[in-house]
């Protein structure tokens, strides 16, 4: 400690309010206690985030294994070799010949 904080430290303890050992007990008690609540609420605050974030990285797997199985569908179902058999199928589309084709280019 400095000289200074030395100083201030004697003057706290000469105050007649702190001279009775009854006020620096409850002092000391009100202290303890309230150290002790905010260990009780840290505690049970970690323990609610950390469930909350379980049921987040869950929800996230999730989300992921749906992705992948879209991604998966979406390929096989934009496939060039299905297009066109729908468009045969069912629409009774045919690849023109070439000599029903005309081309038009610009100038």
């Amino acid at each position: 400690m400095s000289v200074m904080s030395r100083a201030s430290v004697t003057q706290g303890l000469n105050n007649p309010s702190l001279k009775s050992p009854g006020v620096a007990l409850v002092i000391v008690f009100l202290t303890l206690v309230l150290s002790g609540l905010s260990v009780v609420w840290t505690s049970h605050r970690v323990r609610t985030l950390t469930a909350d974030l379980e049921v987040l990285q869950e929800r996230r797997d999730a989300l992921l294994e749906e992705r992948g199985r879209l991604l998966l569908e979406h390929s096989a179902f934009a496939g060039l070799t299905r297009v066109e058999a729908l468009a045969t199928e069912e629409l009774d589309m045919k690849i023109p010949r070439q000599a029903d084709m005309e081309f038009v280019y610009e100038r």
